[in-house]
């Protein structure tokens, strides 16, 4: 488990939810629980705010390409 509820700009924690997000397929509610008991809102505030990151930053979003690849192992 990930925790740091409280850290601010926790910005491996914060990635860490968007690809749970993304690739398991499971609700905010259950990823909060497993992120430290945040809420699934908090789960939707924090996705969203790394999607906006990744729209601003190419280089991120090829680290981010390439971190689903490997772990699709595509």
């Amino acid at each position: 488990m990930i925790t740091g509820k409280r850290m601010k700009n926790n910005q491996a924690r914060e990635h860490a939810i968007y690809l749970s997000r993304e690739l398991c397929g499971v609700t905010n509610a259950l990823l909060g629980q497993q992120f430290g008991c945040i809420s699934g809102a908090a789960v939707t505030l924090t996705c969203n705010k790394v999607v906006r990151s990744l729209e601003h930053d190419k280089h991120l979003r090829t680290k981010f390409d390439e971190i689903k690849r490997r772990i699709l192992n595509i």
